[in-house]
């Protein structure tokens, strides 16, 4: 029976007595349990994913990845050397084979674009005089003041990004330069200084000098792609023509450079 209202009291509003069936239900229900035997995905670190990257942008260059990577990983750990630059690499091979690609490609990942290289064609500096161009004129010369170097502090600046702090320089067909240029880059491969003709200094520490050459290029062609004629034909392998190719880039490294300036290049054949 419903009571009488007293008088003076508000009616008491109706409150509906919540059921428990659906929330009980809900937290009956088991969660999927991810099965034992189901190994986890490790995450792959950030060598692995440079590694990758590179190797879907530049295919056929396996080598040169694993040399060039690890010194990119100390740089970033910062493990890299005092005195000297992150890694200095001297590419060897045939025209065509990607030497160049491979730099720009690793300046497209680490900065976002492939012009982030400082590129300097070894071909213009084949006469002693024209390495004035690179270091600019002493003073007391003429034009000495209307002379830019070609290797600043500012240019090498410039060809870094954000992301990295790591520039690129490189030093196209090497062998095409006048010696006098090899003796430059002697004192960068040391102490990775380089003085330019004002007497100021350019600073290496902070980069990854590449230098790319055709020396062996024939005898490695011969070894990839011999001639015709009266002779077993035998299944070449992989490792072999490796081993071969690069016993034949550092003969003609050796017999071109010197064994002080040999001894400070990561050879890598393309």
């Amino acid at each position: 029976m419903k009571e009488p209202e007293r008088p003076g009291e508000r009616p008491r509003p109706r409150v509906r007595k919540v059921t428990t069936a659906i929330l009980k239900a809900e937290s009956d229900v088991e969660k999927p349990k991810t099965p034992p035997n189901r190994p986890r995905r490790q995450p792959t670190g950030p060598l692995e994913d440079l590694s990758a990257v590179l190797s879907q942008k530049v295919v056929g260059q396996p080598a040169a990845t694993r040399v060039i990577v690890p010194n990119i990983q100390m740089f970033q750990a910062g493990l890299a050397p005092e005195g000297r630059p992150v890694g200095v690499f001297l590419l060897l091979g045939p025209t065509g084979t990607g030497k160049t690609k491979t730099i720009e490609a690793l300046a497209d990942v680490l900065h976002g674009s492939e012009k982030n290289v400082l590129k300097v064609d070894c071909g213009e500096f084949q006469m002693e005089h024209e390495v004035a161009k690179l270091i600019g004129a002493p003073p007391g010369y003429l034009g000495h003041r209307e002379t830019q170097p070609m290797l600043t502090q500012q240019k090498l600046n410039a060809v870094t990004s954000e992301k990295c702090g790591l520039s690129l320089v490189l030093f196209d067909e090497i062998e095409k330069a006048a010696p006098s240029m090899n003796r430059l880059l002697l004192g960068v491969l040391d102490k990775g200084l380089l003085r330019l003709g004002d007497n100021s200094t350019v600073n290496f520490e902070k980069s990854l000098v590449f230098l790319t050459s055709n020396l062996g290029a024939r005898e490695m062609m011969k070894e990839i792609n011999p001639e015709f004629g009266f002779q077993s034909v035998k299944a070449t392998d992989r490792t072999d023509l490796t081993n071969k190719l690069q016993g034949i880039g550092l003969n003609a490294v050796r017999k071109r450079f010197s064994r002080w300036a040999a001894g400070r290049l990561a050879l890598a054949t393309a």
